[in-house]
């Protein structure tokens, strides 16, 4: 995880973490953790879902939290008819070249 290309915090910088959803807090934790590597104040974490269903490391603020049901892969209603797994998310996309 880095920041932009040309983006900087500068120590001191008042800087506030933002996620549209948040489910495992991983994403928001690993630039929180940018955040406090620059010497930036950080602010917090906000979101405007989350739908984590346990603790994410860090203080964390939502316009709205949403249940998530999720199981192991023995308890799976999918996996137990054969659906595919899907693995959507920015993570799993093609890196950009600009």
């Amino acid at each position: 995880m880095r920041l932009r290309r040309g983006f900087d915090l500068m120590p001191g910088e008042r800087t506030l973490v933002v996620e549209d959803v948040v489910t495992t807090g991983r994403s928001a934790g690993e630039v929180l953790g940018l955040v406090e590597a620059s010497g930036a104040d950080a602010l917090g974490v906000a979101a405007l879902v989350d739908r984590s269903s346990r603790t994410v490391g860090f203080s964390l603020r939502a316009v709205l939290r949403v249940e998530a049901t999720s199981w192991g892969a023995d308890g799976c209603p999918l996996c137990e008819r054969g659906v595919p797994l899907d693995a959507p998310g920015s993570r799993h996309l093609p890196e950009s070249t600009g």
